[in-house]
C-alpha cells in the first residue's frame, strides 16, 4: 500500500436535534437526525452509497487480491446511506451515533491521499461543532505501524450549553481512543500525547462512536446571593477565631 496522507476535516457525528420540554424549564427528550458524508476526496478514489444530500458515505482506492482500500460511515438507520434517527432522554445511558470502518488491504495503483468528512451538529437549533482528523496510512509490509487517525481537536469532544435554567453537557465517546505511538508525533510533526485511532494492516476494523446529554440545574441568582453572604459569614467566623 502506498504511504499517503488523508487530511479529514470532519465536522462528525452531525445532529440537528429538537427539544421537547416534558416541564417548563429541563428539557427531558431530544428528536435527532443525523446526517454525513465525503464531501471531497482525491482524484481517482471511487465513491458509493450516497446520503440524501448526493454525498458518499464509502469512498474505496486501489486493487489487490483481497480487494481494495476503504472507508465506510454508517449511521443506526438501514437506509438511506448516512443517516441516524431517534429520540434521547436526557442524563440516559450513551447512544449509538455512528460507525466508521476502515478495510486495510494491500493495494496497487491509486491510493487515496485526503478527503473531507462532513457533518454539522445543530443542538436546539444553535450549536455547532467541528471535529478535526488527519490520517497516515503505511505501508502493507512486516514490522511497519497500524495505520493511524489523529484526532486534531479531542477536547471537543465534549461540549456545554445553557438553555433556560439547566447546565446541558454533550460528551461524545470513541471506541478505541488510545494514546498514539511516537511514531505520530515525528510524522504529523506535533508534540506531546496525539489521541486516536489505530487500524492493523490486513484488517477491516470499525470503531463506534456514541453521544450523552446531561443536564443540571443552574442555581437562581438569589441563591447564589445567599451562598455568597453565607460564605463571607464562614470567613469573618474563622478570622475571629484566629
Amino acid at each position: 500500500m502506498k504511504l499517503n496522507k488523508l487530511l479529514l476535516t470532519a465536522l462528525l457525528m452531525g445532529f440537528c436535534l429538537v427539544a421537547t420540554p416534558a416541564t417548563a424549564g429541563l428539557i427531558t427528550d431530544w428528536t435527532y437526525s443525523l446526517d454525513y458524508g465525503f464531501t471531497s476526496y482525491s482524484a481517482g478514489v471511487t465513491p458509493d452509497l450516497n446520503n440524501p444530500n448526493g454525498d458518499p458515505t464509502k469512498l474505496s482506492w486501489g486493487q489487490g487480491s483481497q480487494g481494495p482500500s476503504s472507508i465506510l460511515v454508517a449511521g443506526t438507520d438501514v437506509a438511506p446511506p448516512g443517516v441516524s434517527n431517534g429520540v434521547y432522554t436526557t442524563n440516559a445511558a450513551a447512544q449509538l451515533a455512528m460507525s466508521f470502518t476502515h478495510d486495510n488491504n494491500p493495494i496497487t495503483g491509486t491510493s487515496l491521499t485526503e478527503a473531507t468528512l462532513h457533518s454539522n451538529i445543530v443542538l436546539a437549533g444553535t450549536y455547532g461543532l467541528d471535529f478535526e482528523i488527519k490520517f497516515w496510512e503505511t505501508p502493507n509490509t512486516p514490522g511497519d505501524v497500524d495505520d493511524i487517525f489523529y484526532l486534531v481537536n479531542p477536547d471537543d469532544l465534549v461540549n456545554q450549553f445553557v438553555i433556560d435554567d439547566y447546565l446541558y453537557t454533550l460528551t461524545f465517546t470513541i471506541d478505541g481512543l488510545v494514546t498514539l505511538p511516537a511514531s505520530a508525533n515525528t510524522h504529523f510533526g506535533v508534540a506531546g500525547d496525539l489521541q486516536g485511532l489505530l487500524t492493523p494492516e490486513n484488517e477491516a476494523t470499525s470503531f463506534n462512536s456514541y453521544f450523552t446529554i446531561t443536564a443540571a440545574p443552574i442555581p437562581e441568582p438569589g441563591t447564589m446571593i445567599l451562598f455568597g453572604m453565607g460564605m463571607i459569614g464562614m470567613a469573618g467566623a474563622i478570622r475571629r477565631k484566629m
